[in-house]
């Protein structure tokens, strides 16, 4: 038998998803709501790898990561964009500001 973690949720990465979770990590950016160290290249060339791509069908706008050696699909990138898109939007307005510090050990 199959047991599930009751507090994952399954993220269908489609064109609609992709955009909001690169919308709320720039909200996330911008607002300062986050601090990673700058010694960690690897995640600001992940990050910075993930960019804005006409879909085959020419119809819509999607959000793909260049491939490289070393930032593959952008993964690191990715997987914080997993973590920020479950990070309430409007965390930090009104009461309690919200910050998220990332640390990274080699």
């Amino acid at each position: 038998m199959v047991k599930f973690f009751v507090r994952a949720r399954r993220i269908d990465y489609s064109v609609h998803v992709k955009s909001l979770m690169v919308l709320k990590a720039q909200n996330v950016f911008r607002n300062r709501r986050i601090e990673f160290d700058l010694g960690w290249t690897d995640l600001a060339a992940a990050l910075m790898s993930i960019h804005p791509e006409i879909t085959k069908g020419g119809r819509e706008i999607t959000y793909v990561a260049r491939r490289s050696a070393e930032t593959g699909h952008g993964d690191i990138g990715w997987a914080l964009l997993n973590c920020l898109y479950c990070e309430p939007l409007d965390a930090g307005e009104g009461g309690q500001k919200a910050k998220v510090r990332v640390l990274h050990d080699e």
